[in-house]
């Protein structure tokens, strides 16, 4: 990995080593924006079908886990093209 770097840096120059940064950016923040949205609605869905609302202290991080896995799934299927 190290050999690649340099070679890159010196036969390229230091700065194309950040070629790709700012598409990689965009995405990721498409994808967090796509991620936070989904959470929350996904959290308010949730909570009024299975839980009347609020959140049993009991299973409190169980309910959460769900929550966040159902969210990056849904994600997931929204922001990559699978096909």
């Amino acid at each position: 990995m190290f050999h690649t770097i340099s070679t890159v840096a010196r036969e390229e120059g230091p700065r194309s080593l950040y070629n790709g940064l700012t598409p990689g950016l965009q995405r990721q923040l498409a994808f967090c924006a796509v991620r936070i949205g989904m959470y929350d609605t996904i959290k308010n869905m949730y909570l009024k079908k299975f839980k009347g609302g609020s959140i049993n202290k009991k299973n409190k991080a169980t309910n959460f886990i769900i929550i966040i896995v159902l969210s990056l799934m849904c994600t997931f299927m929204v922001r990559y093209d699978f096909l």
